[in-house]
């Protein structure tokens, strides 16, 4: 964190963040760190670290301190505000490590703004990132098609893939 800048990191939960569902986070901070969040702090949401190549998708702003919680602690109607992902605090807590006893910061906020070109442009790279993962399934298929047709062994048969038109 540089200066007075703050950032929470949304990795898991980006998508229930940008459409509002979630409305609160729970996080491992050291307590230091975690007091430098005040109610009514504008903070930077990012879809994944900036450091691992992330980027700011909206801004929150916080509505209360964040305070300390056992996750065992946490109210029924915060597997709603934490997205919506998780089935019952079991599962939330199992996806945490599994540890009800562990205590944990809590984060209440509420959503200011949305970035809609960090959004489009998370949805593109997510769309190119698939498709290029059935790119390379189809082409791995087809080399073992062809390798079992000719019955060769993989180390002695590659495949160059051809060149795709693409429309424009």
């Amino acid at each position: 964190m540089s200066g007075n800048r703050k950032i929470i990191s949304f990795a898991w939960t980006t998508d229930a963040l940008l459409t509002g569902r979630k409305r609160v986070t729970r996080r491992r901070w050291k307590d230091s760190y975690a007091r430098r969040f005040k109610a009514g702090d504008l903070v930077e949401a990012y879809d994944r670290l900036p450091r691992f190549g992330g980027k700011r998708v909206a801004t929150i702003r916080l509505t209360c301190d964040p305070y300390k919680e056992r996750l065992a602690d946490m109210p029924p109607e915060d597997l709603e505000a934490e997205g919506g992902l998780w089935k019952s605090k079991e599962d939330f807590v199992r996806a945490l490590g599994g540890d009800p006893d562990e205590t944990v910061w809590v984060v209440r906020f509420e959503l200011v703004e949305v970035d809609l070109d960090a959004v489009f442009e998370r949805i593109e790279r997510e769309r190119a990132a698939r498709i290029k993962a059935e790119i390379e399934a189809a082409w791995a298929e087809r080399e073992k098609q062809r390798r079992e047709s000719f019955d060769m062994e993989p180390e002695t048969f590659a495949v160059v893939p051809a060149m795709i038109p693409v429309q424009r």
